[in-house]
């Protein structure tokens, strides 16, 4: 494990108060409606503190205005210092990825049709984006963070939306040189990308990133991936949509989060966390029954 990712791991260590660490990646404003709370910077700490979340995670922007509706909101870089300043744990900033904003500007299905009609044209918006995405990795990292979250979605629950060699031409000087800018700093690079990452895995191993957050269990075998990175990763996850839709635990999801528990909890490099974040008034107590069962769980 990197020198950097055992600092890391030992800050969410010290700020976890349960057994097994937890995080969210994004919270959404209902769940502060709900709660009683603004989605405000410090309300987001009051609900990690609710939660008793090991550490607070804020999505960032170089213009959160312009960002799209998705149900959470984005800070300004300024703020993941003074969240910093007011919060003992670890803060981590969430960073969309180059490819992630060209999706977002462009819609998967416009990418997509470019990128078979119009390859040069593609590549050429792909670096400014990358120019962009590491402008704002730069400035979170000069903001104190303890870890940079690249959220880039390759793929759908079938595998990449492109191959793999695609996207190691496109997106792999841009991950290169994130991973090198941050291993300066000693922080540590996670990965968040929706889908099945499969056939990504000697890609993505390649880029020497430091984890995986809010990745699907569902259909990424999260225990086999840990021990594909020799165990030299953390990984956020466990907790699926599914879950949350339902006020009792389905049987079939209870056998697999045991699964993950008992694959990746006692090594200490599983924080426990929703691959989709929590948006939905009602997942807020569902959330926290989830909690309960896997501190049970981890008690024996």
């Amino acid at each position: 494990m990197s020198a950097s990712l055992e600092k890391f791991k030992t800050l969410i260590v010290k700020s976890s108060t349960t057994p097994l660490s937890r995080g969210e990646l994004w919270l959404g404003t209902e769940i502060f409606h709900h709660a009683g709370l603004k989605d405000t910077l410090e309300d987001h700490i009051r609900m990690a503190d609710r939660l008793q979340h090991s550490m607070v995670c804020l999505p960032v922007s170089h213009d959160p205005s312009d960002k799209p509706a998705l149900g959470y909101r984005y800070f300004p870089c300024r703020d993941v210092q003074t969240a910093v300043d007011l919060y003992e744990g670890p803060v981590l900033a969430v960073v969309d990825g180059p490819f992630q904003e060209l999706v977002n500007k462009m819609g998967l299905l416009g990418l997509m049709t470019d990128w078979i009609s119009k390859r040069k044209e593609i590549f050429e918006a792909y670096q400014a984006e990358s120019e962009k995405s590491l402008g704002l990795v730069s400035r979170v990292l000069d903001a104190s963070a303890a870890a940079v979250v690249v959220a880039d979605d390759f793929a759908s629950d079938k595998g990449p939306f492109v191959s793999p060699s695609d996207i190691d031409a496109l997106c792999s000087p841009f991950y290169a040189r994130a991973v090198e800018e941050s291993g300066k700093r000693g922080t540590p690079v996670f990965l968040h990308s929706c889908g099945n990452l499969t056939s990504l895995i000697p890609l993505i191993q390649s880029w020497h990133i430091h984890g995986f957050a809010a990745i699907q269990s569902r259909i990424n075998d999260l225990e086999n991936l840990y021990r594909q990175f020799d165990s030299r990763i953390m990984i956020m996850a466990g907790i699926e949509t599914e879950m949350l839709e339902s006020d009792s635990l389905p049987p079939k999801e209870k056998t697999r989060l045991e699964q993950i528990l008992t694959g990746l909890g006692p090594a200490g490099d599983l924080i426990l966390g929703s691959s989709c974040g929590l948006y939905n008034g009602e997942y807020l107590n569902r959330v926290e029954k989830i909690y309960d069962l896997a501190d049970r769980f981890c008690d024996g």
